[in-house]
């Protein structure tokens, strides 16, 4: 599973970067077999205005195509990376569940007889 982390009009540190990593792996460890790749973009959506107004965008991509997107805001870009990571997870395990019942669908129920 590889983690890209971007960061539009948001400081870089060192101690972000990590957390965004460790949170990714973290959260989405269950699944990390089925990942190909997460993409977390960070901004802050008020540019040079003070306060809140941080948000962290968040792409996964699942093998076989399935693409899933979150976004979580917040106060400040921990929160915010916490807030999408965790919902993040939920979102693939939607996706993945969706698949599987999608392609038991598709199976045959029994068996065709030997010839």
């Amino acid at each position: 599973m590889q983690i890209g982390i971007r960061f539009q009009n948001a400081p870089v540190s060192d101690a972000l970067v990590a957390h965004c990593q460790e949170r990714a792996r973290r959260e989405l460890r269950p699944f990390s077999a089925r990942i190909s790749r997460v993409q977390l973009v960070l901004a802050d959506l008020n540019g040079l205005k003070q306060g809140g107004g941080h948000a962290c965008r968040a792409t996964v991509d699942i093998l076989g195509g399935v693409r899933v997107r979150y976004e979580g805001r917040a106060d400040d870009y921990y929160q915010a990376v916490s807030k999408t990571t965790a919902g993040l997870a939920h979102h693939v395990q939607r996706a993945l569940e969706r698949r599987r019942r999608h392609h038991a669908e598709q199976r045959p129920s029994t068996m065709p007889p030997a010839a």
